[in-house]
């Protein structure tokens, strides 16, 4: 959300939700020359699986409109009968032919190519406002009448007065919750599950419902895929999810075996491709323009005591409050984050963190472990990305991941080397591709690689892998000036800078910041960001500024006593920034030896090695 002054609209009727019956609505009312305004939290209508049937009594509402010969030049399928089989048998359920309407069958279309459909047919009459990505937080009343609705958009608060107010939002309707209105829960008597798999042309073309021994499969043709639906028990989904996916595939795994011997053999093809006409183009969607966007991989890094994790939390703060970020640029509506970190103890750093950046903790979620064979683990990026998925869809509304330290989550073993870039694609190319297919921006920390070059593009940890899958990278590094006989000394203030902008204008100002201590409550003090203004310098000529101001690096032991100060670290996290620091493995081994520092392993399937500080071994009972 925007800090602009309020805005004020006003009309007959304001809508709540952009969805069929709110845009069908809309429509209706300005084709009788009624001021109306509908309202859309979302910034766009994609929404895959959400009432893609467009009935034989909607397409007769669409003749009655005249609207119909040009609805029907989008691209759709036609259901005409619709099958069943129960075991080995075949019975029609239900024949649309005879049906005494202009159309007589079903149309399969994606929601949005109907409501983008609605939303242009509305455009052409005058009365007709659509406002997308404004979010209605609650309602106007007055003298005890329902007088508004307000909210806000990315440019700032919004009220709306009218006459009359439509809540058109949902089954978690806020107009509804904001009026007191009681809800009836019917519900339905089974749950289902909705998921896609390829079709071939050896397919057969009817869509089918197949009946079996307490399970139901719904199998809609579209075209190029199975649109499948799965019926499970009502409220079991939390009892098949905690089985994983092979208990899923097991179950549905005879339905699709009686379908696959009635379609005759063929070859699926081993590439996959795509027309370029069949691409629709979209424009970029970003959460803050030039630093984070939807559907793509941002990478960042710096040296230790940076500041790289306030960052993230201050990342945080401005997507689940919607203010406007460091740059002046407006918030976008606000959304939920998640974030996964290995090296801050959330009770004590993070969650403090959290409160000073201003961030809405309601919104913001950790994942902290993988739970599989009845054992907690660390998440790996290589085993666990169809997990996060799953946390994504739950969660909802999520518009950030955050990942502190990349690292820390790509295994380990003699398998991996995170100084191959094969290695390395393996693992951030599906990562990659899941930003892409759920619209999230990620965005992930590493550390400077050992005697890295003059050029910020050199100084992500390893192979350069890393910063070549993200399609954005920043260096956060020390600000420095002249002190007047010609020497670079520190500001106290530190960068953060643009090291990879593909997708944007080819210089972005870095924008300065500094860190303060403030009060979070119950005696807990925590740092956070305090932002300045843009400087007009690159991230290669903040490095090149910084590099002759460095001073002597602390000795091994002090090292070791810092980052173990707080309790057990991944013995991979102790090794990357002791190498960050120009500390060698033996340098590293002796000081360990020396200070008595007890090394062990978490007691699950390829654990991982931590250090601590015997005091703290003896405190958590390791």
């Amino acid at each position: 959300m925007g800090n602009g002054p309020t805005q004020g609209l006003s009309a007959r009727c304001a809508v709540v939700g952009g969805g069929p019956a709110g845009m069908m609505l809309g429509l209706l009312l300005a084709r009788a020359g009624i001021e109306v305004v509908v309202l859309e939290k979302h910034a766009d209508f994609l929404r895959d699986f959400r009432g893609d049937t467009i009935h034989p009594s909607t397409l007769e509402l669409m003749h009655e409109l005249g609207l119909l010969d040009a609805f029907l030049e989008l691209p759709h399928q036609k259901i005409t009968e619709l099958k069943a089989w129960f075991g080995g048998t075949e019975l029609t359920l239900a024949d649309f032919t005879h049906l005494p309407t202009h159309c007589r069958f079903i149309a399969l279309m994606p929601q949005w190519d109907f409501l983008d459909f609605l939303a242009r047919e509305a455009a052409r009459y005058p009365a007709f406002r659509l406002r997308m990505q404004a979010e209605v937080t609650g309602l106007i009343e007055e003298a005890g009448r329902i007088v508004g609705v307000r909210g806000h958009t990315s440019e700032g608060a919004l009220e709306i007065r009218a006459d009359l107010v439509v809540g058109a939002d949902g089954r978690h309707s806020t107009v509804r919750q904001a009026a007191g209105l009681a809800v009836e829960q019917l519900g339905a008597p089974l749950d289902v599950l909705w998921f896609r798999l390829p079709r071939f042309s050896g397919d057969p073309d009817e869509t089918a419902i197949r009946f079996g021994s307490g399970q139901l499969l719904v199998l809609l043709n579209r075209g190029e895929y199975w649109q499948c639906g799965y019926g499970i028990a009502k409220g079991s989904l939390e009892e098949i999810r905690a089985k994983g996916l092979p208990e899923l595939r097991r179950h549905t795994r005879d339905d699709l075996l009686e379908r696959a011997k009635a379609a005759p053999e063929t070859k699926a093809p081993q590439y996959v491709a795509v027309r370029a006409s069949d691409v629709v183009a979209v424009p970029l969607d970003w959460l803050w323009k030039g630093h984070l966007l939807r559907g793509s991989l941002e990478m960042m890094t710096g040296l230790p005591d940076i500041g790289k994790s306030q960052v993230h939390c201050h990342h945080a703060a401005c997507v689940t409050t919607g203010r406007e970020w460091p740059d002046g640029t407006n918030g976008v509506p606000r959304g939920n984050v998640i974030m996964l970190t290995a090296e801050d103890n959330a009770a004590q750093i993070l969650k403090p963190r959290l409160l000073a950046a201003g961030a809405d903790c309601e919104r913001v979620v950790f994942l902290q472990r993988i739970r599989k064979d009845k054992k907690n683990r660390m998440f790996l990026l290589g085993e666990d990305l169809e997990e996060l998925e799953q946390l994504i869809a739950d969660t909802g509304d999520v518009r950030l991941v955050t990942i502190d330290p990349i690292t820390a989550y790509m295994g380990g073993g003699k398998s991996f080397d995170s100084h191959r870039a094969t290695d390395v694609r393996n693992q951030l190319g599906p990562l990659s591709e899941m930003a892409e297919r759920t619209n999230v921006a990620f965005s992930a920390i590493t550390h400077p690689a050992k005697n890295a070059g003059p050029r910020a593009i050199d100084h992500f940890l390893g192979s350069q892998a890393y910063i070549a899958a993200a399609r954005l990278g920043h260096l956060c590094v020390a600000e420095t000036d002249d002190d007047g006989n010609g020497q670079r000394r520190p500001t106290g203030r530190s960068l953060f800078a643009s090291a990879k902008h593909n997708v944007t204008e080819q210089r972005i100002p870095a924008i300065a910041y500094q860190f303060e201590v403030i009060d979070v409550g119950d005696q807990i003090k925590a740092p956070r960001i305090v932002w300045g203004q843009p400087v007009d310098i690159t991230a290669d000529e903040a490095l090149a500024a910084t590099s002759t101001a460095r001073g002597q690096q602390s000795n091994v032991a002090t090292f070791l006593l810092d980052i173990l100060a707080n309790g057990p670290v991944p013995k991979t996290i102790i090794e990357e920034r002791a190498t960050v620091r120009g500390f060698s493995k033996d340098q590293l081994d002796r000081a360990k030896k020396k200070m008595g520092v007890v090394s062990f392993k978490e007691k699950v399937l390829q654990g991982r090695s931590f250090w601590a500080l015997p005091q703290h071994v003896a405190r958590e009972g390791e």
